[in-house]
């Protein structure tokens, strides 16, 4: 869905959309708490380290840290990243 324009496109038959871009701050005390517990509970990220052997595994992990890394605001070992998402409500006609 990703764009206001999309979700239009796909629900604007049924009534009015309200998008209001808003911010979040990922806050975790490490990078690697973050993988650990996104890896427990986000379940895309659960199902696909289930379908990796254990060498496929550590590189996906080095890969998660290695794209926090580049976002980190975190100067003191935590983990602070910024994230974009939108508010979407559709109220019915």
């Amino acid at each position: 869905m990703g764009t206001e324009e999309r979700l239009r496109d796909l629900f604007g038959v049924y009534g009015r959309i309200e998008v209001v871009p808003r911010r979040v701050a990922f806050r975790y005390r490490t990078p690697m708490d973050w993988v650990d517990k996104f890896r427990a509970s986000y379940a895309p990220v659960f199902k696909t380290f289930a379908t990796l052997d254990a060498a496929q595994q550590r590189e996906l992990r080095r890969e998660l840290l290695e794209l926090v890394a580049r976002f980190n605001r975190g100067k003191d070992g935590t983990m602070v990243v910024d994230a974009e998402y939108l508010e979407v409500v559709i109220v019915r006609r």
